[in-house]
Parts: structure tokens; sequence; C-alpha cells
């Protein structure tokens, strides 16, 4: 069982808010140095050496989620034992907590929030027993994971509601996760999933037995959503919506009719134990089992993503940049991890790749040995996924918040993104942040 969270770190693509800047504004519907052509996957798949050629085959992804979750960069549920130390459980809460009680943040008002509001989570600590009886169950409905048991939004800067300082990731329906602590009022469960952690409401989640929570993680059949978002319904004649989920979520496959999926999804029973019900997902939303990981579907799959809204921890059915990479390479069968720093350890180090680099042998690196459509670039805060270069510049596709970009009078002023967005590498150059390619930490290949 991992002891750190998996807080979300995906805040902006070259943007962290001071005095210079001066003008916050809505960037332009074309990006600087984007033509409308690169918005286009057909694009970059013809500008790819070897577009059809297998990246990595099932099995050398089989083994690529083994040594991630063997490395604590993933989890495998339904290996958790059924008791845990309740140490290593208040030790979790407590680290949360404690770098909170550090920040100055703000209410909904505009007000700071008192220390005491934050202390006050200290009791949800106490109450953890010394031996920690696991439980296991599904999500039922679409959910915020946050790092306190509280709705209550937080925020680095009065007003600043885009980002929900307690908001730590999202939650799909089928999700299975294991529940580590209840909330001293009993609305909230501490939880893990495969890849993030944190506090979600009861009505959320359905109990589960422990064999009937192994059993299906290990034999059920999956589905895994390939369209940006797909309808579930709960008839076959498909009219009676029950939801949406996102891409990269797997459900349990039941059966294949001409136009619609049936999938086994969880419900709750009024005494909140876990009840499995049909639903049925559009046929071309969805696919059974893994997509083959080539760069064509990269690609393709990246750029059903294109100006989807960027949601800070998947706030308001949005996706920052980690969910996004995770999301995309969720339909190839690859189970990254969370957040952007750890993200920006897996794969395969860039040939010659180094971040003291200049911008210009970054460049020359990333387009001489970047592999398009594998290649991932981590920032400070920050994660890109490499489309390729045109005019020998190298170009990504990322879900970005704003850049900074320099006034005439020496001032610098923000332009909010807010989507998924194909830009250069040299977004924000001229900036005291830099471009995004002088602020480049990694470069990895998702590959054996």
């Amino acid at each position: 069982m991992r002891t750190a969270l998996s807080i979300v770190f995906c805040l902006i693509a070259g943007l962290a808010w001071s005095d210079e800047v001066k003008v916050n504004v809505a960037a332009p519907s074309g990006l600087p140095g984007v033509t409308s052509e690169m918005r286009s996957a057909g694009f970059w798949v013809a500008r790819h050496p070897s577009p059809d050629e297998l990246i990595m085959t099932g099995k050398s992804i089989t083994e690529f989620n083994r040594r991630l979750t063997a490395g604590g960069f993933t989890e495998d549920l339904a290996r958790v034992p059924a008791e845990l130390p309740g140490v290593k459980v208040r030790a979790q809460l407590s680290g949360i907590i404690d770098g909170l009680k550090k920040r100055t943040l703000y209410g909904s008002d505009g007000k700071a929030v008192s220390p005491d509001f934050i202390a006050g989570f200290d009791r949800e600590v106490d109450s953890v027993p010394d031996k920690v009886a696991v439980l296991c169950g599904f999500i039922v409905k679409s959910t915020a994971l946050r790092l306190l048991p509280t709705a209550q939004p937080l925020y680095a800067e009065p007003g600043d509601v885009d980002f929900d300082e307690v908001q730590n990731s999202g939650l799909e329906l089928g999700e299975p996760v294991v529940v580590l602590a209840h909330s001293r009022d009993h609305q909230w469960l501490y939880v893990h999933d495969a890849i993030s952690s944190g506090w979600v409401t009861v009505a959320s989640v359905a109990r589960a037995p422990h064999a009937v929570f192994a059993k299906r993680l290990l034999s059920f059949r999956p589905l895994i959503i390939t369209s940006a978002r797909a309808d579930l319904f709960l008839d076959k004649e498909m009219t009676e919506y029950l939801t949406a989920v996102r891409m990269g979520t797997t459900l349990a496959f039941k059966s294949l009719s001409p136009a619609f999926w049936e999938v086994d999804v969880p419900t709750v029973s009024a005494e909140g134990d876990v009840k499995f019900v049909a639903a049925y997902i559009p046929k071309k939303d969805a696919s059974a089992g893994p997509l083959a990981f080539t760069p064509r579907v990269i690609y393709e799959q990246a750029f059903k993503m294109l100006d989807a809204p960027y949601g800070w921890g998947d706030m308001n059915g949005g996706q920052d940049c980690s969910r996004f990479i995770q999301m995309v390479f969720a339909t190839v069968g690859l189970q990254l991890p969370r957040n952007s720093a750890e993200q920006g350890k897996v794969g395969a180090m860039l040939g010659g790749f180094s971040e003291k680099l200049t911008p210009a042998e970054k460049s020359a690196i990333i387009v001489k040995n970047g592999l398009g459509a594998a290649t991932i670039l981590r920032l400070q805060g920050h994660i890109v996924l490499y489309l390729g270069s045109y005019s020998d510049k190298p170009f990504a596709i990322h879900s970005a918040w704003a850049y900074r970009e320099p006034m005439p009078d020496g001032t610098q002023r923000a332009r909010v993104i807010g989507r998924v967005a194909v830009t250069s590498l040299d977004l924000g150059a001229g900036s005291s942040k830099g471009s995004l390619l002088e602020r480049t930490l990694s470069a990895r290949l998702l590959k054996n």
C-alpha cells in the first residue's frame, strides 16, 4: 500500500501568479505558431516515420504496468491486505493536513481561512484505530476525491475559483476502491483507488465483500471508453440516461450488439452494499480491451480531447495536464500514475536530454530522438505529450490553463487557454518563467 498521495500538481503551462502579471485575458483561438492544420491528428500522423508500428505489444504493456506497481507508482487493489497498521493511515492523513496548515488559504467569501479550520481535521487522524480493517467497494457515480472530508473549497488566492486546493482528483462510475477510514460525522470515506487517494462521500461508494471485490478485479472482461466522454443508459433503446464517463474508464463487458455494448455497473443497495445492473453504451464509444499502442492510435485519442475544458483535479468535468496524459494512454492499456511528477519518472529516458541544456540543445535532442505520440515532457508542475516537429521546432498537445506573454511596458499578461491545446514548445518565450522548452525538466519515452 502506498503511503504518499497522488496529489495533483498540474497547474498551468507557464503561469505562476505574481505582481508581475498585470492583465489576465483569454488566449487567442489561434495560439502562437499553430496553424489550423496542426489541430488535426492526421497532420501529425502524416509526419510520423512509422505511424502504424507497434510501440509496445500487449505483453510488453503488461510488464510495463507490473513494474509501475512494483515501483510504487500504482497499486494492485486486488492484493491489498485485509488489515493495515493504523499508524500508516494516520501518517497519510497527517501529511495532508500538515501541508495545508502551512499555507494561507481563502474561502468562497475571499477571506483567509482560520488555521483552526484546518487544525480541526486532526480529529480525523485521532479517530483512526491502531488496526485498520480495510473495506472494499465500487464507485457508483462520478465523484470528487478531496484532500479533506469537506466540500468547502479553499483557494490559494481570493476568488481563484478555478483552483480549489482541497480538490485532489476525481473518480468514475465502476472504479474499485479500498476504504481506510471514516470521517467522524460518517459522511465521508478515505479511499485509495489504483492511482490516487482522498476523501469521497459515503453515498458514492457501494460496499463489497473482499472475495467479491478481488474476484471481479481479477476476472472481469474490460471494456475501455475510447471517446472523450461516453453516455451510459439503463435501457437498450438508450433513452433512459444514467451518466457519462470519460476516456480511459474501464467497465465490465457483458455483451455486444450491432448498436451498443452491454456492461455491468455497480449500484448501491438500501443497506449500502454493491449490486450490479446492466447498462448500455453506444458502440462507437468503447473498445473490448485496449486499443493497439501505435502512434496513429495515440494521435487519434489525444485529438478527440482537443479543446476539452481544463479542470484542476478533474473539477467541473474537465481534466488537468496529468489526467489528460493518463486518459489517453489508458485506452491502450498503460496504467500511468495520476500526477505529473510521477508520470515524468516512468518510461525510458530520452537519449542525450538534460534539463541543464540550452533551449536550442533541448529542441534539437527532442526533434532528433523523441518519438511523436510516445514521448512525454515534464515541466515543473506540468506535463505534455510530444507530437513531432514542424520546421525543426517541437510541438505538443496538453491540457493547459495559461501562459505568460511579455508586454511592451515590461509587464506581463496571463493568457488563459483553459483547454486541451496544440502548442509550440516556444510558448511563453520572453516571459520571466520562460518558454515550455526552457522549463522542460525531463523527456521520457513510454516504451520498454
